[in-house]
C-alpha cells in the first residue's frame, strides 16, 4: 500500500473513531431542583432532584405542625399538568424519599408537600423546579 493509501486510510478510521465518541456522548442531564427556600420556619420542605433518568422527590418534616391531621406528597409534571405520582405522610418529624421516579424529556416537575392543620388551613411547601 502506498503512503497516499496508508495516510487516507489512517484518516477514515480516524474519523469513524472520532464519530463513534461522540455517537457516545449522553445528552445533557437535568437542571435547576432543589428544596423550597421559603417553607424552613413552618417546619416543612419539599424538595427535588436528579439522577440518571429519573427525578428523585423527597421532603423533610422539621417540626410537627399543631394539630397536624394528615399530609400528602405530590410529584407534579408541570410541562403536561399532570399529577405523576403521590403518598400519604404521616404527621411525625421525619425525612421521606427521595423516590426513584422516571422523567420525560423536555418536561419539568416540581414536588409539594401539603399538610393539613385542624383550625389553621392547610401548610404546604413546594419544591423548586427541576427541568429535564
Amino acid at each position: 500500500m502506498n503512503l497516499a493509501r496508508k495516510l487516507a486510510a489512517g484518516a477514515i478510521a480516524a474519523g469513524i473513531a472520532t464519530t463513534g465518541l461522540l455517537a457516545a456522548t449522553p445528552a445533557s442531564a437535568a437542571s435547576g431542583g432543589g428544596c423550597d427556600p421559603y417553607s424552613s420556619s413552618a417546619g416543612i420542605k419539599a424538595c427535588i432532584s436528579a439522577s440518571g433518568s429519573d427525578v428523585l422527590p423527597d421532603f423533610y418534616i422539621t417540626v410537627v405542625p399543631a394539630h397536624c391531621q394528615s399530609a400528602e406528597f405530590i410529584l407534579w409534571d408541570l410541562t403536561a399538568n399532570t399529577r405523576v405520582w403521590s403518598t400519604g405522610v404521616a404527621c411525625k418529624d421525619m425525612h421521606g424519599g427521595p423516590w426513584h421516579v422516571h422523567a420525560t424529556s423536555g418536561h419539568a416537575y416540581e414536588s409539594e408537600l401539603d399538610v393539613e392543620v385542624g383550625g389553621e388551613g392547610p401548610l404546604s411547601s413546594t419544591s423548586l423546579i427541576s427541568y429535564w
